[in-house]
């Protein structure tokens, strides 16, 4: 067993010298870690500064903060001119080793590189396309849509080629239009449950006996987001649907393209009645999810959509989204109005001083605003020259969730009264132009505005009553 004998009497000199040593060693290792604390704190308060939060973070007024003040001897403890232990104890500088870079570890990602633009171009031959093929073009998507008459394709660009160098090749290889790819997306619309609500088919004087006689045979084309075919206002009626959507990507939510479709041919009697029960509609989904939220479509999805409700064929065709211009979008719709079909757009929801939304801001489109009860227009829908004619639009009932409505304000609403106005002039003529189709629901318009077309209310709102078969 070990046992400790208390000692007593003077340390031996070999003893101090030995406990002096200790301590000197001891100061050295608690004043070396202090220095490199310092060095850590001046480190975080750089990398901090760079957030541009408008501080210093750390509350040092200049070179090495909090930290140095303390080591070098200052008034941080209320204990002025402190002696510095670095003057009496002689320490090694330190320095600092440059730091290699690290190995990447084997399979490490690499950063992404930015992917290449690509262009949608329109009937595109074989021929062409084997020749820019061959000159490092990507073909993604080529799409034939017989019945309207459209081929329509999709490029990735080498990485030589800019984007105007590249459209100028694909025209002069036959293109009949090359745009650099674009999104579209639906006029989004916010509930508007403390807006007063409004009689819209009083409004616009729709007779209640269009609903079922003078619909029967028009068939009106829709581009907008999926729709619930099991809601109330929609089960049993005549709708086609088509999801067009690329492949693997989420499908688009219901709420907008259910609400207009309802608006447009609801079932009578129902929770939110049409105004064109009888109206057999073909509808296409062009929209997928997209990952930063909301619904979207790409540009050749837009086109094969306008392409197949053209080619059913429809009397018009109501389009919802919105975007920018885009030659091949238009030239769709060109061939589309020399085919004798209207196309029916909203002017968006950007506000009045926002620049034009396509493609309602085309010229062969029928672009229409949004009017509440008071016939005041949506404070959110855009305006110009463009605008041909105002119609109900805001705190309007529409179908909404499961089974139930709700009232909404937009743009997008206001389409359907103008579409179902057009198809039943064209359904009592189907021999009738295109403009003058137009020109007779100009005519029943009341204007709103400066005399005659202006750019806020377009030609006005339209009154419906009496224009069954024809008769405006």
């Amino acid at each position: 067993m070990t046992t400790t004998t208390p000692f007593s009497g003077p340390l031996p000199h070999s003893a101090i010298r030995t406990l002096a040593r200790a301590i000197s060693l001891a100061l050295l290792l608690i004043f070396g870690a202090g220095v490199s604390i310092a060095v850590s704190v001046v480190t975080s308060g750089a990398a901090i500064a760079d957030d541009d939060d408008g501080g210093d973070d750390g509350g040092g007024g200049s070179g090495g903060g909090g930290g140095g003040s303390v080591t070098n001897g200052g008034s941080k403890d209320g204990v002025k001119n402190r002696p510095s232990f670095r003057k009496s104890i002689k320490l090694k500088k330190r320095v600092k080793k440059p730091v290699r870079a690290k190995k990447k570890a084997h399979g490490a990602a690499r950063p992404r590189r930015a992917a290449r633009p690509t262009i949608v171009a329109l009937d595109l031959g074989d021929q062409a396309l084997g020749t820019l093929r061959n000159a490092g073009y990507a073909i993604l998507r080529d799409e034939t849509l017989i019945a309207a008459g459209i081929r329509v394709q999709q490029l990735r660009l080498p990485r030589n080629r800019t984007v105007a160098a590249a459209r100028a090749e694909i025209l002069a290889l036959g293109g009949a239009a090359a745009d650099p790819n674009a999104f579209y997306r639906p006029q989004q619309n916010a509930d508007c449950a403390d807006e007063a609500a409004c009689g819209a088919r009083e409004l616009i004087a729709w007779p209640p006996q269009l609903g079922g006689t003078c619909s029967a045979d028009v068939r009106i084309g829709v581009v907008d987001t999926r729709i619930n075919l099991a809601h109330p206002a929609l089960s049993g009626q005549r709708i086609e649907t088509l999801d067009l959507g690329p492949p693997g990507r989420g499908r688009s939510s219901s709420n907008h393209g259910t609400a207009v479709v309802a608006i447009l041919a609801g079932k009578a009697g129902g929770i939110s009645p049409g105004l064109l029960p009888g109206a057999q509609i073909v509808h296409a989904d062009p929209y997928y999810l997209a990952r930063s939220g909301g619904d979207v479509a790409e540009v050749i999805d837009i086109v094969r959509s306008i392409g197949c409700t053209d080619a059913a064929p429809c009397r018009c065709h109501q389009s919802e989204p919105s975007g920018p211009a885009h030659t091949v979008v238009e030239e769709v719709l060109r061939r589309a109005n020399v085919a004798g079909i209207v196309a029916v757009a909203a002017v968006g929801n950007a506000g009045p001083r926002a620049a034009p939304q396509f493609p309602a801001a085309y010229e062969m489109t029928v672009s229409v605003t949004a009017l509440s009860s008071e016939l005041a227009v949506y404070r959110r829908a855009g305006q110009g020259a463009h605008v041909d004619f105002s119609a109900p639009g805001v705190a309007v009932e529409v179908a909404e969730g499961a089974k139930g409505t709700v009232r909404k304000s937009g743009t997008s609403f206001a389409v359907p009264y103008i579409t179902a106005s057009l198809a039943v002039i064209r359904g009592g003529r189907p021999s009738l132009a295109v403009d003058e189709s137009i020109a007779q629901l100009a005519r029943t318009a009341r204007d709103l505005g400066e005399p005659g077309k202006d750019p806020v209310y377009g030609w006005g709102l339209p009154q419906l009553s009496g224009v069954c078969g024809g008769q405006g």
